[in-house]
């Protein structure tokens, strides 16, 4: 049994179906993945559809997964980073198995620069080149928070796990980040200017 976080109920389920198990751990229970930079953005909720585009642009060679909380949510900012000409697909329960194969498989391959998501069609995702997770929506708890964030920072490679956090949620997500025990620092979203001299 394989999982990023043991909670409660989980360590239970293993207790009762697994008999004489070796406990492994790649990192002490509880520490932080340390290839990660967790990063806090205040934005307002009107300007979320912006700051992705701005952190899309300023590493348009980066692969970047990003969370929304709803099937029409991961939709609607797909659709959107799509006519604003990013290469993007979606990943959710609404897609049938075939076109969640598709999309998982065209963002492996480094077809496209972003794959929007839901929790639930995200778990298992192994994908090694992945630069930076958004967290559009605040997670809920610090387990979603730390399977979200550890698709990223793998096999040695450096991450970056970014919130979008509106000011009204900023008590929230710190509280969220605190009990997942992991640093952060709060960062503006990059200006026009910084991703010019990035892209000339």
């Amino acid at each position: 049994l394989v999982s990023a976080t043991f909670p409660v109920d989980v360590r239970a389920l293993a207790d009762k179906v697994q008999k004489d198990a070796a406990h492994v751990e790649g990192t002490r229970l509880g520490s932080a993945n340390t290839d990660i930079e967790h990063v806090i953005h205040l934005v307002h909720p009107r300007e979320k559809l912006g700051a992705l585009v701005n952190l899309l642009l300023e590493s348009p060679d980066a692969q970047t997964l990003e969370f929304a909380r709803t099937r029409a949510d991961v939709a609607d900012i797909a659709d959107e980073l799509g006519r604003a000409g990013f290469r993007v697909g979606a990943l959710s329960g609404d897609l049938d198995q075939a076109a969640r194969t598709r999309a998982l498989g065209a963002f492996k391959r480094g077809d496209l620069q972003a794959l929007v998501a839901t929790d639930v069609a995200a778990r298992g995702i192994d994908v090694q080149d992945i630069a930076r997770v958004v967290h559009v929506d605040v997670p809920t708890n610090p387990d979603s928070y730390t399977h979200r964030s550890g698709r990223t920072g793998r096999a040695g490679r450096r991450g970056t796990s970014a919130l979008l956090v509106p000011p009204s949620a900023f008590t929230q997500a710190t509280r969220v980040l605190s009990r997942a025990r992991v640093a952060h620092t709060v960062a503006p979203i990059p200006s026009a200017d910084q991703i010019r001299r990035v892209t000339d």
